[in-house]
């Protein structure tokens, strides 16, 4: 049986000397850390960008329980015990992503339900008075006309779904999603939270919205199905590409707190 000693890298060894010497010369941590990472970042210009998630607040982000579910049928990736519907990643995890994802490709089969619908509603201006619980001046103008009675069954949904008083009752909304499946369609990660539903407009009418359930290539629309998991996973989730090479906490940089490369 053979015994191994750990011993520090010599490279490690130098680079304690130096830092120790230019501290000595009058150099702050700050004003090194901020070197650092400008000299990081200029060598990691030839490497490709890190994808990462993020919550625009602290920490980690919150998951929609259906999201949620689904991780936790597939694997383990590091859902807390205390709250399970909370997931911190330590560093951008390959895992998480791969499983948004499936996620949303999953989600995507529901989408000729409600693809009309959405693309409608986002002609009328339909998420603002959905966000803002009542109708708004777009409403009033002559751009409607021409659409009558998309007018006056979007003014009785409306009218139908303040009824159910979803705030804070998600399980009601979802009552009138099932007694109203001609009007709109209970999909993945529809909650409470109804501007989860628009972030999911928005990403289903950037383009042609058949491709998003019919796409030719599963492997180079990858990126749609990612832009349709954040959407349905939750709304505090953010999919973002961040420069390659950083390794340490960045504390400042766009909203990024917290999270380690």
């Amino acid at each position: 049986m053979s015994t191994s000693k750990t011993t520090s890298s010599p490279a490690l060894a130098d680079f304690d000397h130096a830092l120790a010497r230019l501290l000595d010369e009058g150099h702050t941590h700050a004003s090194l850390k901020t070197h650092m990472r400008d000299f990081i970042l200029e060598r990691s210009k030839g490497l490709p960008p890190v994808k990462v998630l993020y919550n625009c607040n602290y920490g980690g982000f919150s998951l929609d329980v259906e999201m949620v579910r689904y991780l936790v049928s597939i694997s383990s990736l590091g859902i807390s015990p205390e709250d399970e519907t909370y997931y911190a990643p330590p560093r951008a995890d390959p895992a998480i992503i791969d499983a948004i994802t499936e996620y949303g490709r999953l989600a995507s089969l529901e989408l000729p339900f409600v693809a009309d619908v959405m693309r409608v509603s986002r002609a009328l201006g339909l998420e603002k008075a959905f966000m803002w619980g009542k109708l708004n001046k777009d409403w009033e103008t002559a751009k409607v006309v021409a659409w009558p009675d998309l007018v006056r069954l979007a003014r009785a949904f409306l009218d139908s779904k303040a009824k159910f008083a979803t705030a804070g009752c998600p399980g009601h909304f979802r009552d009138f999603a099932k007694k109203n499946p001609d009007t709109w369609h209970s999909f993945p990660g529809f909650t409470d939270a109804e501007r989860r539903a628009f972030m999911f407009t928005q990403t289903l009418l950037r383009d042609n919205h058949d491709e998003y359930y019919m796409p030719p290539d599963p492997v180079a629309d990858r990126g749609i199905y990612e832009a349709i998991g954040v959407a349905c996973a939750g709304s505090s989730i953010r999919l973002h590409i961040v420069p390659a090479g950083l390794e340490y906490t960045i504390t400042e940089y766009d909203g990024l707190e917290g999270v380690r490369y």
